[in-house]
């Protein structure tokens, strides 16, 4: 089964460029790939995914190929509003101030041809643009520009003949992109001692999480998935902290509940790692979930502390052994500091956590949720 065959149910191939030079629908049609444009467009479009600048080489060798002045890809991730530039080659001759018009992406339907004057003013520079929709990436378009001159019917039909090639290799780079934000999350959970963990939209959408939250989800007893794709988080203060921490206006700020009691979960809720929204647009906050023993201790987790108030670690260690009331000099002797170190942890610590002595410290800490967070090593996801 070639490509264009694999993804017919994907892309449309219509070409209708309303040009004096246009030849009929059938003539275009007959334009194919030469043996050459297959070794350079196509090797180039292929490989080029799995490198850092995936389509540098293959809109350098199609501005070659069309003797373009401008070749570009342009993004519109999926559920994103904005359109963004994924790549650009300009010809070396190319004038400093020529900047390509952009054109009206919403009003050029899928898998279709067109001219620059089709959809700009009779002005504009010549242009060749086609827009792919991709279910699982989003909107392509492809453009290519010149300063001076147009574009021929075979620089369209090129065009046409590269988009289910573009389609495969968009496909493939947007999976890689995604892959590439859910080991990200995850490499950030396991250097935290595991847990498990979801991301979500501004209207709490699930976008992704891992295999043991999935499965926790797909239970539908502590948490699960509505028809419209939210989120559902079962237990009322839970859920609470959720719409509260995704309604408010600006960035998400780092917040703890209970997710459940028995089994004792909790959830963290913070903003999503850098790098997530390349393969999430719409990613609103990351939600860490641990599962807690039952029975273990009093104290505080320092990781918990870490999270919430972004100590680092040996400060959230400090902060712990304050929280159970040991004094300073009995912090610094445990963790084998000096006393005049151990009082300048402390300040920083008071001030990240904004109250004014250790009482302040334990008393913030006891009227909260981690009072009960026993210093706990993470499960691995409930089982």
């Amino acid at each position: 089964m070639g490509p264009a065959s694999f993804l017919q149910d994907k892309v449309t191939l219509d070409i209708n460029v309303r040009d004096a030079n246009t030849p009929p629908i059938w003539e275009v049609f007959s334009v194919v790939l030469t043996r050459t444009d297959e070794n350079e467009l196509l090797t180039a479009l292929y490989g080029g995914v799995l490198g850092e600048e995936p389509w540098r080489l293959f809109l350098l060798r199609l501005l070659a190929r069309a003797e373009a002045d401008v070749a570009q890809l342009m993004l519109r991730p999926v559920g994103g509003e904005a359109w963004m530039l994924a790549a650009q080659m300009r010809d070396r001759h190319v004038s400093p101030g020529f900047v390509p018009p952009e054109p009206p992406w919403d009003r050029m339907r899928p898998g279709r041809v067109y001219s620059g004057t089709e959809l700009e003013d009779a002005h504009s520079p010549a242009a060749r643009h086609m827009r792919l929709g991709l279910t699982d990436v989003g909107d392509l378009c492809l453009s290519v520009f010149r300063e001076d001159g147009d574009f021929s019917a075979s620089d369209s039909a090129l065009l046409a003949s590269l988009a289910p090639h573009l389609a495969i290799a968009g496909r493939t780079w947007g999976r890689l992109e995604r892959e590439g934000g859910h080991i990200a999350v995850t490499e950030g959970e396991l250097a935290l001692l595991g847990g498990g963990w979801i991301l979500v939209d501004a209207q709490a959408h699930l976008l992704d999480c891992d295999s043991e939250t999935a499965m926790l989800i797909a239970q539908g007893k502590i948490m699960g998935r509505a028809p419209d794709g939210r989120l559902r988080l079962l237990l009322p203060e839970a859920a609470k902290l959720l719409e509260q921490a995704i309604g408010n206006a600006g960035p998400v700020s780092h917040r703890a509940e209970w997710l459940w009691h028995d089994p004792p979960m909790q959830m963290l809720v913070m903003p999503p790692p850098d790098g997530v929204e390349r393969a999430f647009a719409t990613v609103r906050c990351l939600i860490r979930i641990r599962a807690l023993p039952h029975g273990e201790g009093r104290g505080v987790s320092a990781s918990i502390l870490s999270d919430l108030f972004s100590l680092t670690p040996s400060e959230a260690r400090f902060a712990a052994r304050m929280a159970d009331s040991a004094s300073i000099a009995e912090v610094a002797r445990l963790l084998g500091l000096t006393i005049e170190t151990a009082r300048n942890y402390s300040k920083r610590i008071y001030g990240k956590m904004d109250v004014r002595g250790q009482a302040d410290l334990i008393r913030l800490l006891s009227s909260s949720i981690m009072e009960k967070a026993a210093t706990s090593e993470l499960s691995e996801g409930p089982q």
